[in-house]
């Protein structure tokens, strides 16, 4: 603190390694997408091997409800992480059980960067999977109806 004015701002070194960078925490875009990628599969297969079960009791049906709970609590703490590393507040995975506004939500989860919200700044990665997301939506509405389009030709 400088003696001649007490309301001057206090100076301190700055170490040159880390300026520019801040420790968002939570998860990363890899690791966001590889656990979902597994929590997934392994849901599957809890899925097809209680419907696979013979029998008609209860337990089959127990099983898989106590999974949906499950893995839908280990959905969204890794939602939490990924919000928390994009810079965004974890309350944020609440907008993820609303229709429509979910797409963007789910787009900001799997393509934006570490501290989105602070730079704004998309890279290459973030481009290219924002192309395939629009290009797969694209495809999901235009095929039926081009399907739909055949058979009317016939």
């Amino acid at each position: 603190m400088n003696e001649s004015n007490p309301y001057s701002a206090p100076s301190a070194d700055v170490v040159p390694e880390y300026v520019g960078r801040a420790d968002y925490g939570g998860w990363r875009r890899l690791p966001y997408f590889l656990s979902t990628l597994v929590l997934f599969a392994i849901y599957f297969g809890v899925l097809l091997a209680t419907t696979g079960a013979s029998g008609n009791d209860g337990g089959a049906a127990a099983i898989l409800g106590l999974a949906v709970i499950v893995f839908m609590v280990a959905s969204v703490v890794i939602q939490v992480l990924r919000f928390k590393n994009i810079g965004r507040s974890g309350w944020n995975v609440l907008w993820t059980f609303v229709p429509v506004v979910n797409i963007y939500f789910y787009w900001m989860l799997m393509a934006v960067p570490e501290g989105f919200a602070d730079h704004k700044v998309m890279d290459t990665a973030a481009k290219v999977i924002t192309a395939l997301l629009v290009l797969s939506i694209v495809l999901v509405v235009a095929v039926p109806f081009m399907i739909a389009g055949l058979r009317v030709g016939v």
